[in-house]
This record gives C-alpha cells, sequence and structure tokens, in this order.
C-alpha cells in the first residue's frame, strides 16, 4: 500500500479519534438581551476537523437522505482539504439557497440522521459545515451572479417568499427576464414575517435578495394580487406565470388547542399578527423608538408557547417574551419607569400566557404604585393573582394589592387582603407589618 492509499484508510477511521463537536453557543445571559442568532461558526480549524470525520462512502446514506441530493461527500472533502471556497460552489449548485437552507433545513431529521457514522457514533456535523462555507464564501466575496444570455422571455413571480425567491434565482440563472411581484414593502416573505432573527438573521435575506438584483432580477413591492393587478394582466404582459404566495395566511386555532384557561371569544390569527413582531422584536416592542418597517395591527390575544408545545413557532413565543422581559427589567433598573412599564404592558399584552408575562404583573403593579396609579396597578396584581394559584410571588402580589387598596380609601378590601397574607404566608417578612395595619383598620370601624 502505497503512502496515498494509507493516508486514504486512515481518513476512513478519522471519526474514532475526532469528537463531534457543536456550534458554539451563546450563553442565556446574552441571548435574553437581544434578538441575535442562538449559535456562531466553526473556526476553519473546525471546520477542517469536522469534515475529515466524513468517512467518504461509496454509496452516501447523506445522499439519498437529503431531498436536494446534495454532494455531501464531495464538498466535505474539499472543506477537509481547506479548499472552502470550492466546496461552497459546488454546495450552492445543489441548493439556491444554501445559505438560507443551512439554518432552517431539519438535517438531524434528513441527512444527518441518514449519515452511516450515526448507526455506531455520532453523524458528520452537516449543518454546522454548511454554515461555515456559506458565510465563509460571503465574506470572502464569492458570490456567483453569473447567468446565461437573455432569451427574450418573461416570467412574473408573485410572493418573494422561499418559493418565489428560490424560483426567480433558477429562473434568472438560465437567462430568463424576471419580475418579483409582493403585497409587503419588505421582500422576503414568510423568511422576514415568520422567522425570528435570533434563527435567520435578516441580513443573510437581505443578502440573498442583493444576489437576486444583481442578476436582473426587478421586485415590485406593495403591490396585490386582486387588487392592484389581476392575474389576466399578468398573463397578458408575460409569458408565465409563478404563484409563490400564501405562506403567511393566517391560521385559524381553536380555544380547547390555544390555552387550558378561557380564552377571548374569536379565532386567533397567528402569522400575520405576531410574525413581524417575533421578527422585528427589538425595533418594535423592545424599542418603540427606533424605526419599525411598518405599523402593525394590534395584537389581540397569542397561545403561550408551553400549550403550543415545542415547535419554531412557540420557541419564537418563548424567547421574544423573555428578551421583552430582560429588556423591561433594564429599563426599571436605569430608573426609566415609564418605559419599564409599557415594555411589561406591551409583554402582558402579547404574551399573556407566558411565565414572563405572569411574573410581570407584580413588576409593572410595583412600578405604577411608585407612578401614582393604584387603579392601574390593582388590576396588575389582581391579574397575576388569577393566573397564579400557588407559589411563593402570591406573597409580593398581596402585600402589592393590599398598598393598593389602602392607596385607594377601600377599607373593607385592604383588611381582607391583609389578613389573606398573614393567613396564606405565616412566615412572611411583611407579617408584622400586616398584623400592625389590621389592628389599625379594626381600631377605626
Amino acid at each position: 500500500m502505497n503512502a496515498e492509499s494509507s493516508a486514504a484508510a486512515n481518513a476512513k477511521y478519522a471519526w474514532r479519534d475526532l469528537v463531534l463537536k457543536g456550534l458554539p453557543k451563546r450563553s442565556p445571559q446574552e441571548r435574553v438581551s437581544d434578538f441575535l442568532e442562538i449559535y456562531g461558526l466553526y473556526t476553519e480549524e473546525m471546520a477542517r476537523e469536522q469534515a475529515s470525520r466524513c468517512i467518504q462512502c461509496p454509496n452516501p446514506s447523506c445522499v439519498i437522505g437529503c431531498p436536494l441530493c446534495n454532494p455531501i461527500p464531495e464538498w466535505m472533502r474539499l472543506t477537509a482539504e481547506g479548499r472552502f471556497l470550492e466546496a461552497a460552489a459546488v454546495l450552492g449548485s445543489a441548493s439556491s439557497m444554501a445559505d438560507i437552507c443551512a439554518r432552517l433545513c431539519p438535517q438531524e431529521r434528513l441527512c444527518e440522521e441518514t449519515c452511516i457514522l450515526s448507526a455506531i457514533s455520532e453523524p458528520v456535523s452537516i449543518r454546522a459545515i454548511e454554515q461555515f462555507l456559506m458565510e465563509y464564501s460571503a465574506v470572502h466575496g464569492h458570490a456567483d451572479t453569473a447567468t446565461a444570455p437573455p432569451n427574450g422571455l418573461k416570467v412574473a413571480v408573485v410572493g418573494s417568499g422561499p418559493a418565489g425567491l428560490a424560483c426567480a434565482d433558477e429562473l434568472a440563472k438560465r437567462g430568463y427576464s424576471i419580475t418579483i411581484f409582493d403585497s409587503s414593502l419588505v421582500p422576503g416573505g414568510l423568511l422576514v414575517d415568520g422567522m425570528p432573527t435570533f434563527k435567520v438573521d435578516q441580513s443573510i435575506v437581505e443578502r440573498r435578495i442583493e444576489i437576486l438584483k444583481a442578476r436582473g432580477v426587478k421586485f415590485k413591492l406593495g403591490v396585490t394580487l386582486g387588487t392592484d393587478m389581476s392575474l389576466a394582466d399578468l398573463r397578458h404582459d408575460f409569458d408565465a406565470v409563478f404563484l409563490g404566495m400564501g405562506g403567511v395566511a393566517s391560521a385559524l386555532i381553536g380555544r380547547s388547542f390555544v390555552s387550558p384557561r378561557p380564552v377571548d371569544p374569536g379565532p386567533l390569527q397567528t402569522i400575520p399578527e405576531i410574525g413581524p413582531r417575533v421578527h422585528h422584536g427589538a425595533r418594535t416592542l423592545a424599542a418603540p423608538k427606533a424605526a419599525a418597517p411598518a405599523p402593525l395591527p394590534p395584537v389581540k390575544r397569542l397561545a403561550a408557547a408551553r400549550p403550543v408545545r415545542d415547535g419554531a413557532a412557540a420557541m419564537a413565543t418563548a424567547s421574544t417574551a423573555a428578551s421583552l422581559f430582560a429588556d423591561a427589567a433594564r429599563a426599571r433598573h436605569d430608573g426609566d419607569l415609564r418605559r419599564a412599564v409599557s415594555l411589561f404592558s406591551a409583554l402582558r399584552s402579547t404574551f399573556p400566557d407566558s411565565d414572563q408575562a405572569r411574573v410581570s404583573s407584580i413588576s409593572l403593579g410595583d412600578l405604577l404604585l411608585r407612578l401614582g396609579e393604584p387603579a392601574r396597578a390593582l388590576r396588575a396584581f389582581d391579574a397575576y393573582l388569577s393566573d397564579v394559584r400557588t407559589g411563593p410571588l402570591r406573597e409580593e402580589a398581596l402585600f402589592g394589592r393590599a398598598r393598593c387598596l389602602r392607596e385607594l380609601g377601600d377599607s373593607a378590601a385592604e383588611a381582607e387582603t391583609w389578613a389573606r397574607l398573614v393567613r396564606d404566608f405565616p412566615g412572611s417578612a411583611y407579617g408584622p407589618a400586616a398584623r400592625k395595619r389590621l389592628d389599625e383598620l379594626r381600631s377605626a370601624r
């Protein structure tokens, strides 16, 4: 066996010596403060090392497991050799939106699950290496914007979401003249209105759109099919029409599915109302003074993350609620009480069934008391007591409620609240003050 054959044989068993390393993950303390992506990227050294775990199967099952039949072993080999731009070119040849797919595709159920190593060890980290290659290519200015010579044919694409962008990309490369129509003022469809930035940063979508523009694709935004134009008009003006809209249509969620508690009557609108808020969370709810992309309709009700199980929408909801809660807490700490009240109120109205919203009721009540608004504060404390039947924070809520009633002059209700606090929390630090106030109220009768 020559040296080259020996090296190839040794490479077959590199996975035994190389431990699978996931993407670096930002700490919860960092993530709760912003809406940026959760995971970082491999370094060049890590990418080469992890790509070396691929055993270069003669009949790669990962390719079979990929819906696009992506030639994974080929760009794995190039990555292991440090030929990153060549690897990115091979990867990009199989998918017109590889940079976005690398973040959204469920590789753990497709190519990584079918990786032959998954039967005996950990699979190759295909997702992580895919992300590294696409970002490396972007940083080093390797954007393929080449197209075939114009063929004289025009195609209208309605909808600038994933389907519309992919269709436009493939046809533009083949020489077609493409115009994308969308009712939104911001192209991207579900990628910008339904995906939170911690899953797909908007800059990645914008980068993909710039590549399309470089290929000659034109965008007409703020135009609605059926209102501003008809399908007949498009068929008259274009040689072909591709309809790629509807991904952000509202879904009607039944009462029993959404919440274990009674909810306001009427259907819940999911993506059209809450999608932009989850995606643009930092610019709308958490930073209302910053420029928002467009006015958003009021959110009437949003289901709790837990009852809607653990899907992407639930995770987006929970993460956005946590970030908003952290921003409100910072505003309170900084002494910006009115802003803190605004943020806590937005959290309670937009995510009413989240744990953060329940806890925020107490913070909101305390802030409103300090701002001289006992009636609003009382409603906040009562909301917590209504939602949470047990737990130590009920003590804080009862104490706040009694203070509100004292400010409002409702002696009977105040006495009843102090009595509940003493009864339910006999060892409470508020006990001496509660008993003293009860004595005062009884003496005043």
